[in-house]
């Protein structure tokens, strides 16, 4: 006879290249500095692809719970994250250490001794994720339609894109071009041009390039069969016609 099924279970990688397996029972209790979450929504990131299929090795053995795009709610804290409790979070992609030059410096994103859900540590295909409370992002009043499962994303594919468009400084009257239109790429495009700039979308799909023009992007190109002389003179066309400057342009690769 088959054991039930509990109310916290996680599907973990048990081999590279095979399926995850579920497994039944709860995350462990928190430790000091730690939170138990309770999952609402978990995004599935090329990375985790990569370790799915092992073309990529995750820093912790096996058997793994993949996933680093969490959101939830904070169902109990270790000693010093009591704060915590009861509130609805985003949890980093990287966890940084909160301590070390680069941490104190506003880089936790470079962290050396960081923390990846679902690398290093039990990540979030499951009911509930134990993780370290540093780094933590309370979620505020949502607008209408939305719930915190849809948010879960923003804990590596919006802020990815964010950073790097905030460290290029894009503002009004840039002329921007985003290669690849995918998950990524998508937010590159509508946080460019939130931030003021004129923003060309290169992909090789037009169905994912077609509805950036409903978002935002001021001109696409698809550049399927094209040399790169031609993609070169195709967003120059675009340039041109948005009167942008022939040169500074700023160029994010998200392919």
């Amino acid at each position: 006879m088959s054991e039930p099924h509990s109310d916290r279970y996680s599907w973990r990688l048990v081999e590279f290249g095979r399926p995850l397996q579920r497994f039944e029972g709860a995350a462990r209790a928190p430790e000091a500095g730690e939170v138990l979450i309770e999952i609402a929504g978990c995004g599935f990131c090329h990375t985790d692809l990569g370790f799915l299929e092992g073309h990529v090795k995750t820093r912790a053995d096996l058997p793994l719970v993949l996933g680093h795009e969490i959101s939830g709610r904070v169902l109990e804290a270790g000693t010093g994250a009591e704060e915590w409790i009861g509130k609805d979070v985003l949890v980093p992609a990287v966890i940084p250490c909160g301590t070390c030059e680069l941490c104190s410096s506003g880089r936790g994103n470079v962290c050396r001794n960081q923390k990846m859900p679902g690398n290093d540590l039990d990540g979030g295909f499951a009911t509930h994720v134990t993780v370290p409370a540093n780094g933590l992002t309370a979620i505020g009043e949502l607008p209408a339609g939305y719930d915190v499962a849809d948010l879960s994303v923003i804990a590596d594919a919006v802020t990815t894109p964010l950073q790097a468009v905030r460290r290029a400084e894009v503002s009004e009257g840039d002329f921007v071009v985003v290669v690849g239109a995918g998950g990524v790429g998508t937010y590159a495009c509508q946080i460019a041009a939130a931030s003021g700039a004129t923003v060309v979308a290169v992909d090789i799909d037009d169905a994912r390039l077609v509805p950036l023009l409903d978002h935002g992007v001021a001109g696409t190109v698809n550049a399927r069969g094209l040399s790169a002389r031609d993609v070169r003179d195709r967003v120059r066309e675009h340039a041109e016609s948005s009167r942008a400057p022939h040169t500074g342009w700023k160029i994010f690769e998200c392919s």
